[in-house]
């Protein structure tokens, strides 16, 4: 099954399956809000549109992008604010111009896709040259039972935090600032800027 048709199928319950993090995603966009303030941002992988919704009020404009219509279909009931446009969009052929945005948001979304070095080869190209990368992700690799939680087929990387940390600075990225945050299962808050 595609990974597209997964997500399309998920998409209806996708945040109520969510809740159980929401204390952990609040931490996040509690500091996704500082970054972005007054700047041009897109997100990446944006599933429902939570994070964007939440936060876009504070960026100057906010684009989110994703590869399933349906989990747009979900972002676009939530009625974001007017600075926030979703469309389509693949993570490999991102549908802007070079050096467009000043942040780039790709929250737990590198460890389901099968090329995230591709991705983030993608996501510097659409960066101005002093951009930041927040790049949240799931930690598989501290706990075993995790992957064992996550959908058939979903999963393609199941990092530990020196992994991640690695995998994001051999892609031309030199992480600022990271922050380990609780949750089943955890993730890793990454600060970056292109090398």
């Amino acid at each position: 099954m595609a990974a597209s048709v997964i997500w399309d199928l998920l998409a209806p319950a996708y945040d109520r399956l969510r809740q159980s993090d929401r204390k952990t995603r609040e931490i996040m966009y509690r500091r996704i809000r500082q970054v972005i303030r007054d700047r041009d941002v897109l997100e990446v992988g944006c599933g429902t549109g939570e994070l964007a919704c939440t936060t876009a009020v504070y960026a100057r404009h906010m684009a989110a992008v994703d590869s399933s219509m349906g989990m747009l279909r979900q972002a676009e009931k939530k009625h974001g604010p007017k600075n926030l446009v979703f469309r389509p969009g693949d993570v490999y052929e991102l549908p802007f111009g070079d050096g467009v945005f000043d942040v780039v948001i790709i929250a737990d979304t590198l460890h389901v896709l099968n090329d995230p070095a591709k991705a983030l080869q993608e996501i510097s190209r659409v960066m101005k040259p002093a951009g930041v990368l927040i790049a949240p992700d799931q930690l598989y690799g501290q706990a075993e039972e995790n992957s064992r939680r996550m959908l058939p087929g979903t999963v393609r990387r199941q990092w530990t935090e020196g992994e991640y940390l690695l995998f994001l600075q051999e892609n031309g990225f030199a992480v600022n600032g990271y922050r380990i945050l609780a949750g089943r299962p955890p993730r890793i808050y990454a600060e970056c800027r292109r090398k």
